[in-house]
């Protein structure tokens, strides 16, 4: 699955308004493409990727220009999203979409560990991923 994918599935697309689902777009194309800014026919080729029908070029750019979560770009017609508006959507799912795992392993030497032998490291590495899967549920 492509980062664009996992992204769609991430913000639950069919249950977001349109101009949501735009602002989303705005701040996914940031992070491909680390541009912070796109004009709405860039907006629109996120909605056909997305195989949604695409927002009326007028209508985004009125909906982009009444919008408090969005705010007008440097080039003319573009638009970029408002800083409270990208910090919430970075701590939202830049973590999820990010490529690298955090890994502790390089870290520590498993091997040499004494009085443990394969299989109870890896039984140790099952129960770490529990206990984060648990504590994501908690919090």
């Amino acid at each position: 699955m492509n980062n664009f994918q996992k992204f769609c599935n991430l913000i639950e697309i069919h249950k977001l308004s349109k101009i949501d689902i735009a602002i989303h777009f705005l701040w996914f194309h940031e992070f491909v493409s680390d541009k912070s800014e796109a004009n709405v026919k860039t907006i629109n080729e996120y909605f056909v990727k997305a195989r949604l029908p695409e927002f009326p070029i007028t209508r985004l750019k009125d909906n982009f220009t009444k919008n408090a979560k969005v705010t007008k770009g440097s080039i003319a017609g573009s638009f970029k999203l408002h800083r409270k508006t990208h910090s919430e959507l970075n701590d939202k799912y830049l973590i999820q979409l990010s490529e690298e795992s955090i890994s502790i392993k390089e870290k520590v030497s498993l091997s040499e560990t004494p009085f443990l032998n394969d299989s109870d490291v890896n039984n140790a590495h099952t129960m770490a991923e529990l206990y984060v899967i648990v504590h994501c549920f908690e919090n």
